[in-house]
């Protein structure tokens, strides 16, 4: 039998695999839930760990989520790392900016652009390390 702890981590586990691939998709949780067939309350009850969700659920997730429902019980690792992609290149997007800005108004935009560099860098060796061999 499983102790209480090991059920909470492996339904936190569930819940961030959910929440990665939905907003690797680009969908809110309205709009997975609606796929789904299921209420948008569950969906974020389900990616906060706090549902105790059934296997047909479950595979009604991974249907609107294109997916195995055997990638959303799996090892987390692939998406954890996707996960840390899309942030750095949240942070670059936003350096990229103020980049534009500086070189709007005639600034030197050396130091900045270096820094968008590593921080892109940085993004695509979290999504080559996620991704694997090609």
């Amino acid at each position: 039998m499983l102790g209480f702890g090991l059920w909470m981590r492996v339904k936190r586990q569930l819940g961030e695999m959910v929440k990665v691939r939905r907003k690797s998709l680009g969908l809110s949780q309205i709009e997975l839930a609606r796929e789904a067939g299921l209420h948008w309350n569950y969906v974020g009850g389900v990616e906060r760990g706090e549902r105790n969700i059934s296997l047909v659920n479950i595979h009604k997730l991974a249907r609107a989520l294109k997916v195995e429902a055997g990638e959303l019980v799996g090892t987390p690792r692939k998406y954890l790392a996707i996960r840390r992609a899309l942030k750095q290149l949240e942070k670059a997007s936003l350096r990229l900016k103020e980049l534009n800005e500086i070189m709007r108004k005639g600034g030197d935009a050396g130091e900045a652009s270096e820094q968008l560099r590593k921080l892109l860098e940085k993004a695509l060796g979290s999504l080559r390390g996620a991704l694997g061999p090609q």
